[in-house]
This record gives C-alpha cells, structure tokens and sequence, in this order.
C-alpha cells in the first residue's frame, strides 16, 4: 500500500502541473512482483485512482513482461528451465510465445492507455 500511496500522490501533483494539457504522459511502470495479487490489486486501484478521461489521455499503464522473471519462460543451459538455450530456435519461440500471450492477456483488465 505505500508504493500506491506513493504513486498516487506522485500522480496527483502531475494531475495539477501544466503536463498533461502540454500532451506529457505519465507512465505508470508497476513491477508485478512488488505488489501481491498484483492482478487483483493494481486493476482497482488504476481505475480508482484515475477517471476515463486521464486513463484515456495521460494515465499510462506500463507493465513489463522479462521471460528471465518467468519460470514458466526461462532458458537457461543447465535443467531448470523452462527450455535449454540450445534447443531448436522454432520451439522456443512457440513457448515463449504462449508465455507472452498469456502474460499480455492480464494486461486487458485495465482500462486505458497501456505500455509494455
């Protein structure tokens, strides 16, 4: 709760600055792993914290998706992984493009401008 507290008063002194009528963005750039439910949580807390219109004009969500952070999507060189680095090139992209889908498709609970 202290880094949405955090976020959200940050937002709100952009909210009265001159910025968002000059067409600046703010980029909300949340790491999953530092808020638990983070699907749950962050969701509620985007469309609380900002009406349609700043979610559809300066509010960006910006989530990033790293394989490294998946287990599910991780190549590594000795077992462990998710795949070797050295297994054929179409197999890893069939796995990690199931990953990816799957972590993009979280991505459709928010409302609004996104960034990934």
């Amino acid at each position: 709760q202290q880094v949405l507290g955090w976020l959200a008063a940050a937002a709100d002194i952009f909210r009265r600055s001159t910025l968002p009528g000059k067409g600046v963005k703010l980029y909300l750039n949340i790491i999953e792993t530092a808020i638990g439910n983070f699907y749950e949580t962050i969701p509620m807390w985007y469309h609380n914290t900002f009406s349609n219109q700043e979610r559809q004009s300066w509010a960006v969500m910006d989530i990033h998706w790293y394989t490294a952070w998946d287990p599910l999507a991780k190549g590594q060189v000795t077992p462990g992984g998710a795949y070797f680095c050295d297994q054929p090139l179409e197999e890893i992209r069939t796995l990690l493009s199931k990953r990816a889908q799957a972590a993009l498709g979280r991505f459709n609970r928010f409302d609004g401008l996104k960034a990934c």
